[in-house]
């Protein structure tokens, strides 16, 4: 790697910063019919009950 791949410069000379994550937001309840129907074809395989 070079230098400017691992701390690029601005015009400047000063190091950037990198964005800080904001918020993560939770989805609880929704699923893609592609989630859901592999959640359902998996399931008997690798889903173990709870009791």
């Amino acid at each position: 790697m070079t230098e400017s791949q691992e701390s690029p410069i601005t015009a400047e000379g000063e190091e950037r910063q990198h964005r800080r994550i904001k918020s993560f937001v939770m989805r609880a309840g929704r699923m893609t019919e592609g989630q859901q129907r592999g959640l359902d074809q998996g399931a008997p395989l690798f889903v173990l009950p709870l009791a």
